[in-house]
């Protein structure tokens, strides 16, 4: 994907990658999963790919608005109950992860900005269907305008 974005994008134009990038922006904040290795945040190696290892030429959107990565896939109710069980799997309805991102590179030198206000992690409920949700993943979105002269 570096490469992609390196021969695809130019230096002062808006970039965007965003999506599902199955990358936990919350893996931190986690007890690791292997006791036995020394494991590498992947979420930080993504960031660093993304934009070259220029880390003031990227914003995490999502992140900057509620400063912290939140849940997008696997959300707990306050009793511990998975809030969606027909879309994914139990073993994964509970996960408590952050992989939905929208990644931001050259922001600042672009003619555009962003509206905070409309940044946010919408689950996009349903009613009358045997699910709650249209996705497994809660998804993420945000508004660009342009700056004025």
């Amino acid at each position: 994907m570096e490469e992609f974005i390196a021969k695809n994008s130019k230096a002062k134009e808006l970039t965007l990658v965003l999506g599902d990038m199955n990358v936990d922006g919350k893996e931190r904040q986690k007890q690791p999963l292997f006791d036995n290795i020394e494991c590498q945040d992947d979420y930080e190696m993504l960031i660093s790919h993304l934009c070259g290892g220029n880390l003031g030429n990227i914003l995490d959107v999502v992140r900057s608005k509620y400063g912290h990565s939140p849940t997008t896939y696997g959300v707990q109710l306050p009793n511990g109950e998975p809030e969606e069980t027909v879309l994914s799997h139990r073993n994964e309805n509970t996960r408590d992860t952050s992989i939905d991102h929208i990644f931001a590179m050259n922001l600042s030198e672009s003619k555009f900005a962003i509206e905070n206000s409309d940044t946010r992690v919408e689950p996009f409920y349903v009613k009358g269907m045997p699910f709650n949700r249209v996705s497994d993943h809660y998804g993420v979105q945000t508004s660009f305008y342009l700056k004025s002269a």
